[in-house]
């Protein structure tokens, strides 16, 4: 027996044993970690096209199916790199060997990444040959190598450069697959991809500094996009045409962009950014030399760096008819800022660590940067520590030094054009110069290092004197300083000083603790007193209440549920105040999210409006309301556009549309807001599939009734939540409302069918414990065993 057991127990230690992955499965982890979408492999390979000197690109590609072709009129690669022995394909080989900020690549993983994932056919013809040459990998296995292409594939786009296709992207994953095939059939999926990808070229052209066309045709929706970069022209002018071809910013905000620049130590910053606010950060880019600093989740803490400054000034205030500015939807800048640091500093820097020295000079520049052009247009950035994080005080601090304090140099920002703000004034020598240090004798005259105001020879100058027969030294001072006496306030001034009073209420000092010995058990006089159990909503359905408190709370006792699972209601009972403002806040807000839907069903109500609301949309958003009429019409809004882009508004639910009505501007920052959401991808749109789903969900369910509220007001807009919370909010019980007993018993009993009664339409909480009265329902609080009657009181 016991041999069986030591036989089965080496059996499991063999099998428990640590072993290698298949070389097949470590080299899918490692491509997979490198191409993570067909994007990522467009920009992979228009990347290897800039770098290899082209000037034109044609790029396909097909979502669906997972497939894309590069073409370019690059020099092309030499004949000897697909040979066998050539190093075309193969993993850590590349042409560039080390980081530079001038070019993309360094590591040489790319195409060997992307070889391992799909069937990979690349074909170039070199500048200085006349054959062409090919190669086939698929799934790293090479399939096909010619020195010199057969005549069915000889490529004549252009008369020299590369073309790279790419078929059945992540084919070898079955799962990708599926989801890729899922994914990509609607088309709102597409269009998302798509404005991804277009994002990054435009982001590739802007950092590259040659002059760049590239097509992007997408072949399954049948659209084209041309981009192109132009040479000879200043960085404000060129990326404002490049923002404006990708739709990313409107024509007419060409003439607000201001070039700008800055610099330190190791870091050098220039780019341009757009006085006009605009409401979505599609249009914010940042390079590190020609390789771009994507924000895809905008949580990267350099564009936060820069929205900060910008959110704490006045840019994109708007006044309103109470007359207190407050900002609007258009409040978020426009911008693009390449970083420029030498390669040294390239080699060991890292992006991602933003305690790196480098990386923190850079968050300062960036932050004095946007500081300066804010304060030269007159838009009140608020005052920044730049010595916050500094790793060198030296580079932080001598930014931005007041003018007074800087040197006679010309100062970086003083070359903005286009602002209305007078450059910063210089010092006129009067021809005093510098104050000297050291006078004759070696006499100290000033403090080292530091600097006062200028003194001309007329002044007079006080030596320092030193005490007979002692050693005390006095402390020297500032050359140009006075010491006149302090002038002392007047008479009234001090008696009105001594008699103020600061109007702040001052802090509660802490009860000092006493005991007493009234009993065997020691209690504190003053002490909190924790509940023992747990609040929960069937208690609140049979809540005695006690009655109304100060015209604010409505005092109840209810049950405590036990801390253990499987049990019932305890006996233990607790004092519990109830916010009546909150609690009628939260009872009308879901009677106003159960009214929203025709019955169980998940189609929102809507009613015709008597005036419908207009208002005009620009070219970018009229197309994006298109795009999503559906998504605003399944939550009730019902709208139409014509060819002018002007919007029609005829259906709103009951529940908004007074307010709407009333106030046109609150539903036209809905609808905008909520389309431009959707076009970044920081909400889904609501698809028939979906519903679908949740309709089978719904058949499922075993009592019969239908979803709840929170179920089917899942993506809802924002901004119709914000105004059923207003709604509720303004209708509620105020404070001061003074309650029947009946009356505070019916919004008891209304608060215990809510689905969310501890909490406020705004989120915060509705009620809060007092006292746990415990399982004899308090007669031990009454007696004053547990808490002295007299302290508690």
């Amino acid at each position: 027996m016991s041999s069986v057991i030591k036989r089965a127990h080496h059996g499991l230690a063999r099998v428990m044993s640590i072993r290698r992955l298949p070389d097949h499965v470590i080299e899918k982890l490692r491509s997979s970690a490198v191409i993570t979408s067909l994007n990522s492999a467009v920009c992979g390979l228009l990347k290897n096209s800039l770098d290899g000197g082209a000037s034109r690109v044609l790029i396909r590609l097909d979502y669906a199916r997972g497939n894309c072709s590069v073409e370019d009129d690059g020099l092309g690669i030499v004949p000897g790199e697909f040979r066998e022995d050539g190093g075309l394909g193969k993993l850590h080989h590349t042409s560039k060997t080390s980081p530079s900020t001038r070019i993309h690549g360094s590591r040489g993983d790319f195409l060997a990444s992307l070889a391992g994932l799909s069937l990979l056919s690349i074909t170039s013809r070199h500048q200085g040959h006349r054959s062409q040459s090919s190669l086939a990998v698929h799934n790293s296995k090479v399939l096909k190598r010619q020195t010199t292409a057969s005549a069915d594939q000889l490529w004549a786009t252009f008369d020299h450069g590369t073309r790279v296709t790419v078929h059945a992207l992540f084919g070898s994953m079955p799962v990708r697959v599926k989801h890729q095939a899922a994914v990509f059939s609607a088309r709102s999926a597409v269009d998302r991809e798509w404005a991804r990808l277009v994002h990054e070229v435009v982001a590739l052209l802007l950092s590259w500094p040659s002059e760049v066309s590239v097509l992007l045709t997408e072949s399954a929706v049948g659209r084209e996009l041309r981009l192109k970069s132009s040479t000879g022209v200043d960085l404000a002018t060129r990326s404002s045409r490049l923002f404006g071809q990708a739709s990313l910013a409107d024509a007419e905000e060409a003439g607000s962009w201001i070039p700008i620049s800055a610099s330190s130590r190791y870091v050098r910053v220039k780019g341009c950014i757009c006085a006009n606010p605009v409401i979505s950060r599609r249009a914010q880019m940042m390079s590190l030399g020609v390789q771009p600093i994507l924000n895809t989740y905008e949580c990267n803490f350099l564009y936060e760096a820069v929205n900060q400054v910008f959110d704490d000034s006045s840019f994109g205030v708007v006044e309103n008819t109470t007359g207190k500015p407050r900002k609007g939807l258009e409040r978020w800048p426009m911008f693009y800022l390449q970083i420029m640091l030498p390669n040294s500093e390239m080699n060991a820097l890292d992006m991602s660590n933003e305690s790196h020295r480098v990386v923190g000079d850079i968050v300062h520049l960036l932050k004095a940067l946007s500081f300066e052009f804010l304060k030269k247009q007159c838009l009140r950035p608020r005052a920044i520590d730049f010595q916050g994080r500094s790793t060198r005080r030296g580079v932080a601090t001598a930014r931005i030094r007041p003018v007074s304090q800087m040197s006679p140099r010309k100062l970086q920002l003083d070359d903005w054009p286009h602002v209305k703000v007078g450059h910063a004034s210089r010092r006129a020598s009067n021809g005093a110069g510098t104050p000297r240090l050291v006078g004759e004798g070696g006499k100290l005259l000033g403090m080292p290092f530091e600097e006062g105001p200028r003194q001309t020879d007329a002044e007079p100058r006080d030596e320092p004197q030193s005490q007979a027969g002692g050693r005390r030294r006095r402390r020297l001072r500032v050359l140009g300083s006075t010491t006149a006496a302090k002038r002392q306030p007047s008479e009234w001034l001090q008696a009105v000083l001594e008699s103020w009073q600061n109007p702040v209420f001052e802090t509660a000092e802490a009860t000092i603790p006493s005991l007493h010995a009234c009993g065997d058990v020691v209690r504190f006089d003053s002490k909190s007193v924790p509940l023992e159990g747990r609040l929960s909503r069937s208690a609140l359905g049979s809540a005695e209440v006690i009655g109304q408190m100060d015209c604010k709370f409505i005092l109840v006792r209810l049950r405590l549920r036990d801390g253990g699972e499987g049990e019932g209601e305890g006996e233990a009972t607790g004092l519990v105040a109830i916010d009546q403002h909150a609690a009628d806040e939260r009872c009308r807000l879901e009677e106003l999210c159960l009214g929203y839907f025709d019955g169980d069903g998940d189609d929102a109500v809507s009613e015709a409006l008597e005036r419908p609301i207009l208002f005009e949309a620009s070219g970018g958003e009229g197309e994006l309301l298109r795009q999503y009429r559906e998504h605003f019409a399944g939550w009730g809004v019902v709208y139409t556009l014509d060819g002018h882009e002007r919007v029609r508004v005829t259906r709103l639910p009951p529940s908004i549309a007074e307010r709407c009505s009333g106030e046109p501007r609150l539903l036209i920052d809905l609808v905008r807001r909520e389309a431009w959401a959707l076009a970044d991808g920081v909400v889904t749109a609501r698809k028939k599939g979906e519903e679908e789903e949740e309709k089978k969900k719904k058949k499922k369910k075993k009592m019969g009734g239908g979803l709840s509220w929170p179920s089917r007001l899942r993506g809802c807009p924002s901004g119709i939540l914000e105004l059923l919370y207003s709604r509720s909010c303004r209708s509620a019980i105020m404070f001061n409302d003074e309650l029947s007993g009946e009356e505070c018993a019916s919004l008891v009993r209304r608060l215990a069918r809510c689905a969310f009664p501890f909490q406020c339409a705004h989120g915060r909480p509705s009620m809060v414990p007092l006292a746990d009265l415990g399982m004899d329902g308090g007669r031990d609080l009454r007696e004053g065993r547990a808490v002295g009657v007299e302290g508690w009181k």
